[in-house]
């Protein structure tokens, strides 16, 4: 059945209700049928129900299709109005019938009069207080509309429009939260390429002033071409593992990581890493120690990300610890799975940088640690696979005596 337009709904209800109208002045009608009148009575009862019925109604649709041009005060007036009038002629029509005196005709109308003016007054107010209500949510809005996101509308009760400023009012909320996100999306990326374009510029920059030195004979003897050769290529490896890095947390942000899961005993991944780090904390002077714990520690995961994760903790602690400082690595079996964490006595994290440590490009103390070659992705990496295998990672840190990074992967089920 084809979808009835405006125009055509209003036809429809106004012939039903038509039929309703004549249904019920037939029923009327058979009760009259039953008293002492006459077949001219029961006919003119009939013929008037069904004349101001109709009218009425007429009358209601044209002001149906007027309504919308008028105000809610008026469309509240005009259907009093329109109620009194049908009433008045049903009246007029039953006093003839009755043959009431014309001297009690004039003093029923006067009273119906009056009740139609006492009636007006509370539609008045009552339409005030609809109309007050409704201005109200059209101007919030209006200034929600116009950009003001803290637009809100102050409606008490339980009725339709209470409802609907309430609904007014979490749509708003809703709105707001979404552009401060959004705001914060836009900040993020702010930074993010501003980061990157920094981190990308040093090296660049460190590249061009010895390429350049070499090929305008600057540098003449051997050794010294050797060196700025050496730099340039440590520079191009650090480019290399901003880039991969770059492209790693992108692939892990986007959902695209592809985790091989694997039954991995932690202890093995960490002794493992421990042998790869030893030649770099001995030549630095840091004692590395592998500390593993009781009970079954293997986890499903993906060995190549396990180890990254690893590596990267490794690597932030070294960066961080002096001379004759400590790392220490265990593992416990906790509630949650398998517990890794990572110790060291460096100088620790401030306070107010704790919340931040897991963020790209983030740091701490910039200079030391762009001196120390960081890119600020390795933690940000880090968290990013624990999350991806289902885990937490966390930080603890007091100054002057060190960090532990832990993070926890749920236990392999046997």
């Amino acid at each position: 059945m084809a979808t009835l337009n405006v125009r055509q709904q209003g036809l429809f209800r106004t012939l039903t209700w038509l039929g309703l109208l004549g249904v019920a002045a037939l029923a009327l009608a058979a009760i009259v049928m039953t008293a002492d009148a006459t077949a001219e009575e029961q006919l003119w009862l009939l013929l008037a129900l069904l004349s101001t019925g109709a009218a009425g109604i007429g009358v209601a649709r044209g002001l149906q299709l007027l309504l919308p041009r008028l105000s809610l005060r008026t469309q509240l007036a005009l259907a009093t109005v329109t109620g009194f009038l049908v009433l008045m002629a049903n009246l007029a029509v039953a006093s003839a019938l009755m043959f009431i005196s014309t001297h009690d005709l004039q003093m029923l109308f006067l009273l119906s009069a009056y009740a139609l003016l006492i009636t007006l007054g509370p539609a008045r107010l009552l339409s005030g207080g609809l109309s007050g209500r409704i201005e109200a949510i059209e101007a919030g809005a209006r200034r929600l509309a116009s950009g003001e996101l803290g637009a809100r509308v102050n409606i008490e009760g339980s009725d339709e429009l209470a409802a609907l400023a309430r609904e007014f009012n979490r749509m708003a909320d809703a709105l707001d939260v979404a552009d401060q996100q959004r705001q914060a999306v836009e900040a993020s990326r702010r930074d993010l390429f501003a980061a990157i374009s920094h981190d990308l510029r040093t090296p660049l920059a460190s590249i061009r002033v010895r390429v350049e030195a070499l090929l305008d004979g600057v540098v003449t003897d051997e050794a010294t071409r050797t060196r700025y050769l050496e730099g340039a290529c440590t520079e191009v490896e650090h480019l290399s593992a901003l880039i991969d890095d770059l492209f790693e947390l992108t692939t892990l942000d986007s959902g695209e990581l592809q985790l091989r899961l694997e039954m991995l005993p932690v202890q093995d991944v960490i002794a493992e890493a421990v042998d790869i780090f030893r030649p770099q904390v001995e030549k630095a002077g840091i004692h590395l120690a592998f500390h593993p714990g009781d009970g079954a520690t293997t986890v499903l995961a993906d060995p190549n990300r396990l180890s990254r994760v690893i590596y990267n903790l490794l690597q932030n602690a070294i960066r961080h610890t002096p001379n004759d400082g400590t790392i220490l690595l265990q593992t416990a079996r906790v509630e949650q799975g398998v517990e890794i964490a990572v110790r060291d006595t460096g100088e620790g994290i401030a306070a107010e940088d704790l919340p931040h440590v897991f963020e790209r490009f983030y740091r701490g103390d910039k200079s030391r640690s762009r001196e120390h070659g960081g890119s600020g992705l390795g933690l940000a990496i880090a968290r990013a696979i624990v999350e991806a295998h289902g885990g937490d990672i966390s930080v603890r840190s007091q100054q002057g005596e060190g960090t532990t990074f832990t993070f926890v992967l749920p236990a392999a089920r046997a």
